[in-house]
């Protein structure tokens, strides 16, 4: 068995907070997700709307059952994550340690902000202006240096 270096020991501490981070960055942001379905029952109740009732009680179970927001064209756009994009692990790890979630932060966010988030560049900024797009979203151009 070969010899594990100190380099080894200390990518795997930074791997480890990266999970904890992310864990507890979904995990908040899915408790607000979780309450938003709540009031928007109360709402629909309200409003004598069965069919919104329904359709957000859809919506809680399968976020109860998977821990992730149900990909179904019934729900808005703006409420996909970060998860919902496949990205690239660098990408996506420099979002999460940033706390940027949901689709809504992400667009309504300019380049100048995005160079400020710790490792990601103009190359990471078109993938993800590439991933928005497909779901109809458009970040701002890169400006030219």
């Amino acid at each position: 068995m070969a010899k594990r270096s100190y380099k080894d020991d200390i990518i795997d501490r930074q791997n480890e907070k990266i999970k904890e981070l992310e864990a507890q960055i979904y995990g908040d942001w899915l408790g607000r997700r979780l309450k938003q379905e709540y009031s928007k029952i109360k709402a629909a109740k309200a409003a004598g709307d069965e069919e919104a009732v329904h359709m957000h009680l859809e919506v809680i179970a399968a976020i109860d059952e998977t821990g992730m927001i149900p990909l179904d064209e019934d729900i808005n756009p703006m409420y996909r994550t970060v998860r919902d994009l496949d990205l690239s692990v660098r990408l996506y790890n420099c979002l999460m340690r940033a706390g940027i979630v949901e689709m809504a932060q992400m667009i309504n966010m300019t380049f100048n902000d995005y160079m400020h988030v710790r490792n990601l560049g103009k190359k990471c900024y078109l993938e993800l202006k590439d991933k928005l797009s497909r779901f109809g979203f458009e970040l701002e151009e890169v400006p030219e240096d």
